[in-house]
């Protein structure tokens, strides 16, 4: 009542359990306040106390939360759709056009908290035990994938731009010459030409496509298409990462 205990003070068992002794008999309202350090604080109204009283519910007391969060950046594309999680855990958040989320979790929460999404490399972090308001953010990169090959002449390919109409070599996937990052020109110069380009596969949908590539040398010959099939699948497609002594 008020400040002052009128039993004994108890501390709870493993089980949740406790037993108040000494309280006296009162007709007067009584309070039983429950309280543990990083938790929110129970209060729990009696009306009196005549007689030995055990209650017949349990008191519920709720945990200390805090927030966690941040903002996914992105070196190409939307930061928007992000899944963001605390591995181990039901914590999860998707982040907003702007790229920023939010997670409520418990306090002392602690993991590799990560951020992923379809066509993107998984950026993780690690999440120290959480007791305060705490801010995690990422950048993430898209995933690329690497074509190469040789286009050989029998006549030198030429020297100059690609603008200025010398040689070059032309590709697409699917035939597709509209779609940023779906097609594309390497310039070509010299008798035989190593060369290589970088397609973004986020921008077909999961499943087989078909890579198309043409040469014209100099003199505006044009080579017939070699075409090379690959398969997309987002959901499965991860880096490879093979390290050598220097």
């Amino acid at each position: 009542e008020g400040t002052d205990p009128i039993g004994t003070p108890a501390t709870s068992a493993a089980d949740g359990s406790f037993t108040i002794a000494d309280v006296a008999y009162r007709e007067e309202a009584a309070y039983i306040i429950v309280s543990k350090e990083h938790y929110v604080t129970a209060i729990l109204n009696l009306t009196d106390v005549k007689e030995d009283l055990t209650l017949q519910s349990p008191i519920d007391i709720a945990i200390d939360t805090f927030v966690v969060s941040g903002k996914v950046t992105v070196n190409v594309g939307s930061a928007q759709g992000f899944d963001v999680s605390i591995a181990g855990t039901s914590y999860t958040a998707t982040t907003g056009d702007d790229g920023t989320y939010s997670l409520t979790v418990n306090y002392g929460t602690a993991g590799t908290i990560s951020a992923s999404k379809t066509g993107y490399v998984t950026s993780e972090k690690t999440l120290s035990a959480v007791s305060a308001a705490t801010t995690v953010d990422f950048d993430v990169v898209i995933k690329t994938f690497k074509v190469s090959g040789t286009a050989k002449d029998e006549t030198k390919l030429g020297e100059g731009k690609i603008a200025d109409g010398k040689a070059a070599l032309n590709w697409n996937i699917d035939g597709d010459t509209t779609t940023d990052g779906c097609f594309g020109s390497v310039e070509l110069s010299g008798i035989s030409k190593n060369w290589s380009f970088v397609i973004d596969t986020t921008k077909v949908a999961d499943g087989e496509h078909t890579i198309n590539v043409t040469v014209k040398d100099a003199a505006n010959n044009v080579s017939t298409t070699a075409t090379k099939t690959i398969k997309v699948n987002q959901a499965t497609d991860t880096p490879v990462l093979n390290l050598t002594s220097a």
